[in-house]
């Protein structure tokens, strides 16, 4: 039949907008050929690619692109074609039993040429529609054929190009988890016998009282916690540079955390003879929302290198507002020394990973240069930034900025006695006897571990597997579970799983004492129903204080405590012991600070908290175990608005950890 010009624009047209409406190969391959084969009135037909004169591909072998209509020839996609193109070519209605396998009525067909492409292959069991079809294409499809053929190429080039890219990210993407994966083995290997020191070191300490020898052990403590920071700075790093740092949002005072900074760097202040200053501005609120910890990592590097390079002087630590925008501001903190100084070339060297601002102060006073590169990262991450003004001999200002929400007024909480006495006595006293469980695989460890709490009087009993743990758990009555992760047998993971399971072992206080030190780490642990977390190596002093929340939480107020032997026995000592606002108060003090201890808290008194606070303690429950502690404050506060009387309403004294 012939076409008229109308009929003949229109078939050009409908090609033309398929072709010009898809952008990936195989679908434009597939609706072009859906088009051809409509305006061909032929019955299947297939997209082929490469045979001999193809360019696109990198063979000369001929193989189906695409197909549509026949059911047989569709599953031949992606296969070398059945027919001989030559033959084909020469003798389309050559084909008595049909061109493939599962069409053998298929007994004709019409080639077209895609230029260095491939071709278009019609098919038909009635010669004179092949015949009609050959007119049609002969008069209309030449150009559409060029243009679909130079399309199919510009599309399958961009398809290799993603996913060579595709290939590319997932090549970073595996190299970055086989990063990870070693630094945590890493980790993890040199946590361990640094314990070890750590913990001897400690002990001996405390034996040994010829001065000499004393001062050697100070030695080696100071190396152990040396090496110890430079790990950290190291993980830090790797989390900055996977995405993995995150910045917490939540409330917290700027004067505490920098009273915390300063006391951590305050006895090597005073060894050098240097003189601290704290100066905080008075238009610096007393509340900020953002992340205390990530601010004080900040603040304890620059007031640590300004006594690492300073001998004498003071060293001043200052706070105030750079500038405010409606409830936000943008907190400024700086540390001014009267130290060695920088010249400009140095100066230009900092803030890079590994450099720090020349050799020979790498080796007269040390460092990997990692700590002012984690601040720059950590500032940008809190919307701010850092720098350093600075003159050889004359000192150095390092100043970083972050921008910060302001917090709405905290309520007004009722003064508490502060304790003097160190944490080993105070759980001596208050928890002399108790039976606790050690679970640790590392005999030294075993060792180490079992002497510092021998000094503090608890019974204790070991385990070295999580199996034995399980075992001795669900036979025996215990008040506490010092739990290590890596273990053999059972890890601590699955034997914490397993433990909270038995009767009566749901509340009972299980901490994690390990040697894995990522945050996915700590968070794997708590979702697995551990109620606390101390990474190794273990500072005695905060295991202790550790101790005395779960097992004595009164005691930093003095309250005289009894001492349980059963773990499952703490959630009605609560109910006797603390009252509804009191806990209530010593939850909300913990998510305004963003106290990962909240999570354990939880767990320990949710029958009490759900209690008092209804429907809305589920919600709480849920923004608390996602760690969205800003979000969950607000939730507790709307409750409490509503409750009963609080510990600040009635006049009581809110519960304190004792760390």
């Amino acid at each position: 039949m012939e076409l008229n010009q109308h009929q003949s624009v229109s078939i050009l047209y409908d090609l033309a907008m398929a072709m010009a409406g898809e952008t990936r190969p195989r679908p434009l391959a597939t609706v072009m050929l859906q088009q051809m084969l409509l305006h061909t009135g032929c019955a299947c037909g297939a997209v082929v690619i490469g045979g001999p004169g193809a360019v696109a591909p990198a063979t000369h072998e001929a193989r189906i692109y695409a197909a549509v209509g026949n059911r047989s020839l569709r599953a031949l996609e992606g296969q070398p074609v059945p027919w001989d193109p030559e033959q084909l070519r020469r003798d389309p209605a050559g084909a008595p039993g049909g061109w493939f396998t599962g069409g053998a009525h298929y007994t004709h067909a019409l080639p077209l040429v895609l230029p260095a492409f491939g071709c278009i292959v019609l098919f038909s069991p009635r010669a004179e529609v092949i015949d009609e079809a050959a007119k049609r294409a002969k008069v209309l499809f030449p150009p559409i054929l060029i243009k679909l053929a130079r399309a199919l190429q510009l599309c399958l080039g961009n398809e290799h190009q993603q996913a060579a890219l595709v290939d590319a990210r997932d090549a970073a993407e595996s190299a970055n988890r086989a990063k990870s994966a070693f630094l945590a083995n890493m980790s993890h290997e040199l946590r361990t016998p640094m314990n070890a020191i750590i913990g001897l070191t400690h002990l001996l300490t405390d034996e040994i009282e010829e001065p000499g020898a004393r001062a050697n052990l100070l030695r080696v403590n100071d190396a152990a916690h040396h090496l110890l920071q430079i790990l950290n700075d190291v993980l830090d790093l790797s989390k900055i540079e996977a995405g993995r740092l995150t910045i917490e949002q939540v409330e917290f005072s700027p004067q505490r955390v920098l009273d915390h900074a300063l006391g951590l760097v305050a006895e090597r202040a005073a060894a050098k003879g240097l003189t601290l200053v704290r100066e905080v501005a008075p238009d610096v609120p007393p509340r900020l929302v953002g992340d205390p910890l990530r601010l004080g990592q900040v603040v304890v590097n620059f007031a640590g290198n300004a006594i690492k390079f300073s001998e004498h002087g003071q060293v001043v630590v200052r706070i105030r507002v750079d500038s405010t925008d409606a409830d936000q501001l943008v907190l400024r903190v700086e540390v001014e020394d009267e130290g060695i100084g920088l010249t400009p070339e140095q100066r230009a060297r900092l803030f890079q990973p590994f450099v720090q601002a020349d050799e020979s102060t790498t080796r007269q006073f040390g460092g990997t240069g990692l700590g002012l590169v984690i601040c720059q990262r950590i500032a940008a991450l809190m919307g701010g930034s850092v720098g350093v003004t600075s003159e050889a001999g004359r000192g150095s200002l390092f100043w970083m900025t972050a921008r910060m929400q302001q917090a709405r007024p905290a309520p007004v909480e009722s003064p508490v006695a502060t304790v003097e006495e160190k944490p080993d006595v105070l759980l001596a006293r208050h928890c002399k006897g108790t039976r606790i469980l050690l679970v640790e695989d590392n005999p030294v460890n075993q060792k180490v571990a079992l002497a510092v709490l021998k000094r503090a009087a608890l019974d204790v009993e070991i385990a070295g597997d999580g199996r034995q743990a399980v075992d001795f758990v669900r036979e025996r009555e215990y008040a506490l579970v010092l739990m290590d992760v890596q273990m053999p047998v059972l890890d601590g993971i699955a034997a914490t799983r397993e433990i909270r399971t038995l009767p009566n072992r749901a509340t009972l206080p299980i901490i994690a004492m390990t040697a894995n030190a990522f945050d996915e780490d700590r968070r794997e642990c708590l979702n697995a129903g551990m109620s606390d977390f101390i990474g190794k190596p273990v500072v005695p002093s905060n295991l202790y204080r550790t101790l005395l929340h779960w097992l004595a939480p009164g005691a930093a107020e003095g309250e005289p405590l009894a001492t349980s032997s059963a773990g499952s026995q703490s959630v009605a000592r609560a109910a006797d012991d603390v009252r509804v606002g009191q806990l209530l108060g010593y939850v909300e003090t913990l998510l305004r600070e963003g106290d990962m201890r909240v999570i354990g808290v939880w767990r320990e008194s949710a029958p009490l908290i759900e209690a008092a606070l209804g429907p809305v303690a589920e919600r709480l429950h849920q923004e608390i175990e996602a760690f969205h502690f800003g979000l969950a404050l607000t939730t507790l506060l709307g409750a409490r608005a509503g409750s009963r009387p609080t510990a600040d309403q009635t006049g009581a004294v809110p519960v304190r950890p004792a760390v």
